[in-house]
């Protein structure tokens, strides 16, 4: 699978995953092949660099996400896809620029915010990081070096949870079928009416009709509501409740969201 048909089928879900997730994610993309670096008598050894990223994971209490480690897929490179999409911060190391490693570059730099990818490289390689100077690249001596560096970097940044949020959301209604934006509108507007009330949950709306859940699987799909059935036992009647994700409730408040459905009060505010 293509990368991004990958990002399309699966990308909102695993943005709502990083939203959700109690724990920050550190991924690594690498050469898994030892080698020397370029003319010089250093060579680039995998596993060094693997134990250094763990050191740092271990130290700002994270998780630490690579290909081939946590996953069970057969596809190489849907487990790429899975580390670029399931780690709030990346790490591609392009010491050894092997075209594998150039590829998993591009995918990461092209389906996540820039400030969400880190570039290293030892000063050894050869690998020509003129071209792409706008991003963040770090350049180290030693692998000793590499972890200072990153561990400064990393506290000095968090995760870019608003350019996530801006890139998944500037064309979202035009991915979305029509009847789900429409349910997604209730959604909103259910909330609304509920604001200042006392009741357990206002991001919920139930319904009977199997046809509202045909309409809201493609919302289900792209990680912006869960499905509940039975939650309405207690009045008696069986029916399905549709909550709101963090991701959702984040796109419905959201300005993308507004100006598709109001666009008088865009109006209104640019008035005032």
């Amino acid at each position: 699978m293509r990368a991004f048909e990958f990002n399309d089928l699966y990308g909102l879900n695993y943005l709502n995953t990083l939203i959700e997730a109690k724990r920050k994610t550190l991924g690594l993309l690498c050469s898994f092949q030892n080698a020397p670096l370029g003319s010089s008598k250093i060579n680039y050894v995998f596993e060094n660099l693997k134990k250094t990223v763990e050191e740092i994971c271990t130290e700002l209490n994270v998780d630490f996400n690579l290909v081939g480690a946590n996953q069970d897929s057969l596809d190489w490179m849907d487990e790429v896809y899975k580390v670029v999409l399931g780690s709030h911060l990346i790490i591609v190391d392009v010491s050894d620029p092997r075209p594998n490693v150039l590829y998993e570059l591009g995918v990461a730099c092209s389906l996540r915010p820039s400030d969400s990818v880190i570039i290293t490289k030892h000063k050894a390689s050869e690998f020509e990081s003129t071209e792409i100077e706008q991003l963040q690249i770090l350049t180290y001596d030693c692998f000793h070096d590499l972890k200072a560096l990153l561990l400064e970097h990393f506290n000095a940044r968090s995760w870019p949870v608003e350019q996530e949020l801006n890139k998944a959301f500037s064309t979202l209604h035009n991915k979305l079928d029509p009847a789900a934006m429409l349910l997604l509108y209730d959604l909103k507007e259910y909330h609304d009416e509920r604001r200042g009330t006392n009741e357990e949950n206002m991001w919920h709306m139930s319904f009977k009709d199997i046809a509202d859940c045909i309409k809201a699987k493609e919302l289900k799909d792209n990680g912006l509501v869960k499905f509940e059935y039975g939650k309405a036992k207690k009045k008696g009647s069986l029916e399905y409740a549709l909550h709101a994700t963090e991701l959702g409730k984040k796109y419905l408040e959201s300005d993308y969201f507004k100006r598709f459905f109001y666009p008088e009060s865009k109006h209104n505010h640019e008035q005032q």
